[in-house]
């Protein structure tokens, strides 16, 4: 007697069902015909996997039904039919085996054992790195453009060996393509050659092969821009002009179409975003809970850090927090939010009025962020971010030696991302090399 299929809450993967032949539905954890809890099914027989995804460009739905009930190796059968039907690319099935694994002779087969890989597919337990669905999907974009590439040149991605891959004129032709999309800026270029040279690390690494380093060897483009702070009087500027009439941007002037980037709560979140230096996550979470005392007094923030917690999936007493001081700003910034009255509870400090949907809020708080400061004339293009750049250039100017970064887990990160070179310059102005004292 067969066993009734299930998929577990932290096995299941977007597009993979159980399907029931005998009921012709999903399969939960109640038995449809019976009405009893599925462990008692006699159908257990007729419980297939099934998968579920969606032509792009029709827009009509797809389905596969899998031989496989086993289900680590249904997950990789999945991949490979959504793979094919929502990229066009056909992906070859990946055998999930133990022991020494076997060379693929062909790129498509080794590129769908790497992006197994990724997915955490068959992978020991220690190994697993749970990265975040929106990586994963760029990794996957940067394989479907690089099979696509193959196309252009004239190569069959569903023959081109692994062996041909691996060859500096192959190599050449994809860089080509990288630099002749004009969808692609200086971050992304680099960020795909990134994830090229990761696969062929990995082949070298699983299959015993001599590593070339052929992608690490191409150059990768400089020229990033270095990182701006938004400054005291264009913030005190931006804070005044934050009105409903300012707010008012008109995109089509024939159709007269328009957008209101105005919301009576953006001068809170500038100010939060500016003395907290937090990401918007962070920002429009933020509740009264989260502020710690000392003597009486606000003393510290605890702000959870959401990109982190999200990239490697962490929930519970797993999830990193970041304990921010608490500015002068921010302490004047509590009093008027009504902080005596809402200490210790979940209330909002950022528009605690809205309690559904408060996601939307992100993009909200940052295309007006923009919007506004346009309005400044000042020359320059910041961003919601340069709030975020002036709160962690202002706390490394007055690190103490030898005390650790409070947003990052080392100067070098702020240094390069974060750090405005022209405020430290600034402030450093007028120091003394030597003591101009003479001895006598």
């Amino acid at each position: 007697m067969s066993i009734p299929l299930i998929i577990a809450i932290e096995d299941r993967q977007q597009g993979l069902r159980v399907w029931c032949d005998k009921c012709r539905c999903e399969v939960s954890k109640i038995c449809k015909s019976t009405r009893q809890p599925l462990s008692t099914c006699t159908n257990a027989d007729k419980h297939k996997f099934k998968v579920f995804a969606t032509d792009p460009e029709s827009g009509k739905k797809k389905t596969k039904t899998l031989a496989t009930r086993n289900l680590n190796q249904a997950k990789l059968e999945a991949t490979g039919f959504i793979d094919e039907v929502e990229n066009g690319v056909k992906r070859l099935p990946v055998q999930q085996t133990k022991g020494k694994p076997e060379l693929p002779q062909l790129l498509i087969e080794g590129i769908s054992k790497y992006l197994a890989f990724k997915e955490d597919i068959g992978v020991p337990f220690h190994k697993r790195r749970k990265l975040e669905d929106k990586y994963l999907g760029e990794i996957k974009g940067a394989f479907t453009f690089l099979l696509q590439s193959l196309h252009k040149h004239q190569h069959d991605p569903n023959t081109f060996t692994l062996e041909d891959f691996l060859d500096d004129f192959i190599v050449g032709e994809i860089c080509e393509e990288l630099e002749n999309s004009p969808a692609f800026g200086k971050r992304t270029y680099n960020k795909r050659l990134q994830f090229y040279t990761s696969f062929e690390y990995w082949l070298s690494k699983t299959f015993k092969l001599s590593y070339q380093g052929l992608f690490e060897d191409v150059p990768r483009k400089k020229g990033k821009k270095e990182p701006e702070a938004i400054t005291e009087d264009e913030f005190d500027r931006l804070l005044d002009i934050i009105t409903p009439e300012n707010g008012i941007r008109v995109v089509n002037y024939r159709s007269k179409k328009r957008e209101n980037h105005y919301y009576p709560w953006l001068e809170v979140g500038f100010r939060i975003a500016l003395e907290t230096g937090g990401r918007r996550p962070g920002i429009v979470y933020l509740q009264f809970n989260n502020i710690q005392e000392k003597n009486g007094l606000p003393n510290i923030i605890k702000m959870e850090d959401v990109k982190h917690n999200n990239q490697f999936k962490l929930t519970g007493d797993d999830k990193k927090y970041l304990y921010i001081p608490i500015s002068e700003g921010m302490l004047q910034l509590l009093i008027e939010l009504g902080y005596d009255h809402h200490k210790g509870t979940d209330h909002y400090l950022l528009a605690p009025e809205i309690l559904k949907n408060r996601h939307t809020m992100l993009d909200k708080l940052t295309r007006a962020f923009t919007y506004y400061y346009s309005q400044l004339d000042t020359g320059r293009h910041l961003t919601l971010y340069s709030c975020r750049r002036a709160n962690i250039t202002e706390e490394y100017l007055n690190r103490a030696p030898g005390v650790a970064p409070i947003h990052h887990s080392s100067d070098k990160i702020e240094k390069a991302s974060y750090i405005a070179p022209k405020v430290v310059a600034a402030a450093k102005s007028g120091r003394k090399v030597f003591s101009l004292t003479k001895k006598t």
